[in-house]
């Protein structure tokens, strides 16, 4: 059986006292990717936010490797977690291969993730364009060998050359064992790597199941819980990815 790296049971989340997030239970297990659905409000981020130890629960638990004291995000980050935030972590007035060493990261790995970062190593992040400085954030997560990944909307922006790169890279972490969690609007590409699916309305989930599952009743999902722009249409992404 594989462990459950992360586990939410009746989870209440928000801030000054005031529910977002409604009495949820998810879990995450090792080797696997599971997409977290739901339009823009519904939670989502209040969500991560909460299961990475960077917000105190409001009622229910979170557990973390079996443990509901797991800490703090740093803690956690110490045991295995990775968190990439909806804003890119990168030092815009360090290079790339600083970046990676702030990050205790070893170029080869990066690279071995991304080849693109090869040519780039001697670049200022803040020059990079915004798939390239999402590839260095996405690699310096995944080269500390985490056991669990949180992602928040990787795909913000990019061009869809650039959001296949980054969600393959993901499965292929997941392939390796690793848990992932991801937050994403581009439905139809995370469906393509994902494992399972839960969806969040209002703060609360409202369907849960397979990634075949969910495409298989996705047009009825998108009609009754998600805004008509959470799956953005190739043509919207015709901009060149140094413009995202």
């Amino acid at each position: 059986m594989p462990e459950t790296l992360l586990e939410a049971r009746g989870l209440r989340a928000g801030y000054a006292g005031v529910d977002i997030v409604k009495g949820i239970d998810l879990h995450v297990n090792e080797g696997e990717v599971v997409a977290l659905l739901g339009a823009n409000g519904a939670g989502k981020t209040t969500t991560m936010l909460t299961l990475a130890g960077e917000l105190s629960p409001l009622g229910g638990e979170v557990l973390f490797q079996g443990h509901s004291k797991a800490g703090a995000l740093h803690k956690r980050a110490r045991n295995g977690l990775s968190f990439v935030t909806e804003e890119r972590s990168i030092f815009s007035n360090l290079t790339t291969r600083q970046n990676l060493s702030v990050g205790r990261v070893d170029p080869d790995d990066a690279i071995a993730i991304f080849p693109e970062l090869q040519a780039l190593l001697g670049r200022r992040a803040g020059l990079l364009s915004g798939g390239e400085q999402q590839m260095l954030t996405l690699s310096r997560a995944l080269s500390r060998a985490p056991k669990l990944l949180l992602a928040d909307e990787l795909s913000l922006g990019l061009a869809p050359k650039t959001v296949g790169r980054l969600l393959r890279a993901v499965r292929a972490a997941a392939d390796r064992g690793v848990g992932a969690l991801l937050i994403e609007q581009h439905v139809h590409r995370v469906l393509d790597i994902a494992d399972r699916v839960y969806l969040l309305h209002h703060g609360r989930i409202q369907f849960e199941g397979t990634a075949a599952e969910t495409r298989a009743s996705l047009d009825d999902i998108q009609a009754a819980y998600l805004s008509s722009g959470s799956d953005t249409s190739a043509a919207e992404f015709a901009e060149s990815d140094s413009a995202g």
